[in-house]
């Protein structure tokens, strides 16, 4: 309302303009007040449109924000009753949930009431059968009182000790079956942990003869070995301790001697003798003398060579010396360091298997044999001095143990101890192992088949696997399944009773049974 005000305040203004106007009669004065009366009118004119504008604006803006709180109370009005709509839809929903689990609840205890009812008459109608029971009970018991003679307490006593017998019998036909299947499954899991072990060796033929055979470029060559009245040749044979045999063999002479190393020796002397074409007594024995010399170094180095195929890097210089020697030592034919380290790397097997010490049985097993080639002592047990050796030489009390066990001469109380005999056993019976006249070998296998084609019933006979292994097959007509059983056994027990053998022979019988249709 300022223009309202500021426009009476003008009015009043002019009003009293007017009065001094008429008090001043001057006449100069008269233009300069109707000039100023012109602008007092023109000014509250202007004022008047102005405040009317005013006016206007502001009953505009008054009724816009009149509109905007009206509509603002309406959404807020329309939003409360979709609020009061919602929940009242679900108060009715809740009331009709309440309902049905009211109705639900009435049911249940309906069918509550009819059970426990029915349990009610159950219990009664058990009671009634329980009391009749203990009555027959009763009954039967004072009958049988009667009858045997015997008291509720001597009844029951005489109940109990039959059933305690029974439980032994029962008890000792299940052990009896934990037993047998115990001991089979053993022999199974030792099958096949001895298969695979001998499967990583790469067995060869490991049996050495006594004769070295030396090729010659030409049979001339044979006289120069020989020398002047034989002063060559002997003096051969004195500086090497090998006999040399000169025959009609062409472009060739044989070294003999039961020492290999000695053979070795004379074997590497004679070629570089040969090598070198100066073959005369003094040169003989400066020859011999340097290989003897180099021999130590070639001994060392095939212990090292045997320690490191095992993955032993920490063996005694003595021990690899002893492991050295073994390769130009043998015993019944065979080279005891091949032996060894058949040995060792099947022993190693069976431990890796057993996941037990590896390392302490291929120690065992390479060192077992080193008794046979130490010197210093020869009248001892090898096997003993094998295992003083090693314990001379700072190797642990497990693979001492295993060396002195190997023969039974101790008993054996560890598992490397156990699976070194195991393997020494199976280098020694392997067929090629052991020097074998090839005859006898062929007569062996031989008079297998013929003891197992003697008996009644049996239509062939193989053997097998190097004399390892009967296989009969018999005439299913003859033979049953049950005298197959017994038939094995006694081939079995005739070879035991007349044939020598390593090892060991499984026979095996075999009864097929065919049957053949033929569609038209």
């Amino acid at each position: 309302m300022d223009p309202l005000i500021s426009s009476l305040v003008l009015l009043a203004a002019i009003a009293a303009g007017v009065g001094m106007d008429r008090l001043l009669v001057s006449r100069r004065d008269r233009r300069r007040v109707d000039s100023a009366l012109e602008r007092s009118r023109q000014t509250l004119a202007d004022a008047e449109r102005e405040a009317e504008n005013r006016l206007k604006e502001a009953t505009l803006e008054s009724q816009e924000k009149i509109h905007a709180a009206e509509q603002r109370i309406e959404a807020e009005n329309q939003a409360k009753h979709g609020d009061f709509e919602v929940r009242e839809q679900r108060l009715r929903q809740g009331e009709k949930n309440l309902q049905r689990r009211v109705t639900f609840l009435d049911q249940r205890q309906t069918e509550v009431e009819h059970r426990e009812t029915e349990v009610q008459a159950a219990e009664q109608k058990a009671g009634e059968i329980r009391s009749s029971l203990d009555q027959l009970a009763t009954e039967q018991r004072e009958r049988l009182e009667k009858i045997a003679g015997l008291s509720a307490e001597a009844a029951r006593q005489e109940l109990v000790r039959e059933m305690e017998s029974d439980a032994k019998k029962e008890a000792a036909s299940l052990l009896r079956k934990i037993e047998e299947q115990t001991k089979q499954n053993a022999h199974q899991e030792a099958v096949r942990i001895t298969t695979r072990a001998i499967s990583r060796v790469p067995f060869s033929q490991i049996v050495d003869s006594t004769l070295t055979i030396i090729e010659l470029p030409d049979d001339e060559m044979k006289g120069r070995i020989i020398g002047r009245d034989g002063r060559n040749i002997r003096s051969l044979e004195m500086t090497t301790g090998v006999d040399l045999i000169v025959d009609d063999t062409p472009n060739a002479i044989l070294l003999s001697a039961f020492d290999p190393l000695r053979r070795e020796i004379a074997h590497l002397a004679i070629r570089r003798l040969l090598a070198d074409g100066r073959i005369h007594p003094a040169r003989i024995e400066e020859t011999v003398t340097k290989v003897r010399n180099d021999m130590e170094t070639w001994i060392t180095e095939a212990g090292e060579a045997a320690a490191f195929e095992f993955d032993l890097h920490d063996l005694h210089p003595k021990l690899i010396r002893l492991v050295g020697r073994m390769k130009y030592h043998l015993s019944h034919s065979v080279n005891i360091l091949q032996h060894c380290r058949e040995v060792a790397v099947m022993a190693g097997h069976m431990a890796a298997q057993l996941d037990t010490k590896v390392e302490t049985a291929k120690r065992a097993g390479l060192l077992h044999e080193i008794g046979q080639v130490e010197e210093q002592n020869p009248y001892s047990s090898p096997i003993l001095l094998s295992a003083e050796l090693a314990q001379r030489y700072n190797e642990n009390e497990g693979v001492v143990h295993a060396i002195q066990a190997l023969h039974r001469d101790v008993a054996p109380k560890t598992v490397e101890a156990v699976l070194l005999q195991c393997a020494e056993r199976i280098a020694l019976a392997r067929p090629g192992a052991r020097k074998d006249n090839l005859d006898i070998y062929i007569q062996r296998l031989t008079n297998l088949e013929q003891i197992a084609r003697s008996f009644s019933g049996v239509r062939e006979a193989f053997a097998v696997k190097a004399g390892r292994e009967m296989r009969v097959i018999v005439d299913t007509e003859k033979v049953t399944d049950e005298q197959a059983v017994w038939l094995s056994r006694d081939i079995a027990s005739r070879i035991e009773h007349e044939l020598n053998y390593p090892g060991q022979i499984k026979v095996s019988v075999v009864r097929e049974t065919r049957f053949v249709s033929y569609a038209m």
